[in-house]
């Protein structure tokens, strides 16, 4: 999710894990020179999407979202690797429900122990 090339589009696979649930929402991101979008999704049938600004070198990236089940919310993910393509992040949405994004090659580490564990 970011600024990954800055001539035509790149992708990178994108996961949100919503804190108390099993299954995460999977799915990718696009940025071009003119938008930055990512989709994710589940076999629940609920679906995330969100914007950012594709042109940003700062490591540092602010996402926003929308679910279809009417929750919004908002995140910051701290972007690593080649064409800052990896990285990782923690966010809010609309009802209180924390989530944690992790792009590209940090999808690998999901199920590490770490923050999720410490309640």
């Amino acid at each position: 999710m970011g600024a990954f090339l800055l001539s035509g589009c790149a992708h990178t696979g994108v996961m949100v894990l919503e804190k108390g649930q099993k299954e995460p929402l999977m799915g990718s991101a696009t940025g071009s020179l003119v938008s930055g979008t990512f989709e994710v999704s589940n076999s629940k049938g609920i679906k995330c999407s969100g914007k950012y600004d594709p042109l940003t070198q700062d490591p540092m990236l602010d996402v926003t979202m929308k679910c279809n089940d009417g929750r919004t919310g908002v995140a910051r993910v701290l972007r690593t690797g080649s064409n800052l393509k990896d990285g990782s992040g923690f966010g809010t949405l609309s009802d209180g429900t924390e989530v944690k994004i992790l792009l590209g090659n940090m999808i690998h580490y999901a199920g590490a122990e770490g923050y999720w564990h410490k309640d």
